[in-house]
């Protein structure tokens, strides 16, 4: 799933057999922010967890606005 507000994706996980290292691997390659979201292992969890991860990615650009405005 986009998120074009926030210029990120949303992988739904569903199952525990899949390995995502690979589509992680390509997001990390390409600069592109992604929330792995695995609801099968925590169902009540997902919302506060979702949130949490964007919030990191937010700061994470924050932090790296600043550090090219310091150059």
């Amino acid at each position: 799933m986009t998120v074009p507000k926030l210029g990120l994706f949303i992988e739904v996980c569903g199952s525990e057999e899949f390995d995502y290292a690979y589509r992680k691997t390509i997001y990390e390659k390409n600069g592109v922010p992604v929330v792995f979201l695995h609801y099968y292992k925590h169902p009540k969890e997902w919302k506060s967890y979702l949130a949490k991860r964007i919030a990191e990615i937010e700061q994470q650009r924050e932090t790296e606005s600043k550090k090219l405005m310091d150059f």
